[in-house]
């Protein structure tokens, strides 16, 4: 088994296009007799079961998809962020910033904030890096004695850390409003709500 993680970044430029010489790797009619040029032998891949991974299939070249069995997996909803956020990315950002469960902790509501107001994505890579923020933050206070541990991290600690609310949860204002109607758009990041608005 090969994987090949984040193929949608396989890019062209004047050294030539990974993605041609990966059209005759993952073709199973021609992979039996794949010839290295950089080793000059030939390979027998027939036997192989190669596994791709990519964020959107958009910027996947059209030749390169056909030859893939896509499998399309959801993005976390916001309470499978904080389960992943409290069992997972909390403990290991505490752990790097030398703080020990002692020290600080956060509720699940507080981490259901930084997911909602903080970050819009489909995985949880942002929220690890907001996390390490507040972390980084809290740490710094403590080791200078501006904070006292136990830290609860509370809301005006996040507005803190963070800065002022990235992402607002806008659907029900907007479409309080006559003339405006919503539609869904699938975005690199998971998707979003549009909003058509007719004006007379």
């Amino acid at each position: 088994v090969i994987l090949l993680d984040e193929v949608d970044k396989v890019g062209a430029d004047w050294r030539g296009d990974p993605s041609a010489a990966l059209l005759e790797v993952l073709d199973p009619a021609q992979n039996s007799t794949f010839r290295d040029h950089y080793l000059d032998v030939e390979l027998d891949l027939s036997e192989v079961v190669f596994i791709a991974t990519a964020n959107q299939a958009e910027t996947i070249p059209g030749p390169l998809l056909d030859r893939m069995e896509v499998i399309r997996f959801d993005g976390y909803t916001v309470a499978e962020k904080v389960a992943i956020a409290r069992d997972y990315l909390w403990p290991r950002q505490r752990e790097r910033n030398g703080l020990t469960p002692d020290e600080v902790s956060i509720s699940d509501d507080m981490l259901k904030t930084v997911v909602s107001e903080y970050t819009r994505e489909a995985g949880v890579r942002n929220l690890e890096r907001e996390l390490g923020t507040i972390l980084r933050k809290t740490a710094t206070g403590v080791a200078s004695g501006k904070a006292d541990a136990p830290v609860e991290i509370d809301l005006e600690l996040v507005r803190d850390a963070l800065g002022r609310q990235k992402v607002f949860q806008e659907a029900a204002l907007r479409t309080a409003v006559p003339g405006v109607a919503t539609g869904l758009a699938v975005t690199g990041t998971g998707g979003d709500v549009l909003f058509v608005e007719a004006t007379s």
